[in-house]
């Protein structure tokens, strides 16, 4: 397969993904279309979305799920904040990205 067609396949890929977040009283976080985890500690975590990349920031976290087939992602502790970082310049900006910075 060429690289393009590999990349034509990722990209197919990521967006048939849906990508969904659940919180349950600021104690467990379960993430769907997670594409990987760029990093982890037990104050923050870097996920890479199919919407972008999502930051979250708490205390005592721990990964309790990843499951790359899926792109399931638990995070257990305390979650003091949920932010996305990635800007796409071909949608409108909102309030929020335009708070952003983006």
């Amino acid at each position: 397969m060429s690289d393009i067609n590999r990349k034509q396949s990722s990209e197919q890929l990521k967006k048939s993904k849906e990508h969904t977040l659940s919180l349950l009283e600021r104690g467990k976080l379960r993430v769907s279309g997670v594409n990987d985890v760029t990093s982890f500690d037990s104050e923050g975590a870097v996920l890479d979305t199919v919407l972008g990349i999502m930051s979250v920031d708490g205390s005592g976290l721990k990964l309790d799920l990843m499951d790359t087939e899926s792109g399931t992602v638990e995070i257990n502790g305390r979650i003091d904040s949920i932010a996305y970082s990635d800007c796409d310049s071909g949608e409108r900006r909102g309030l929020f990205k335009r708070l952003m910075g983006c």
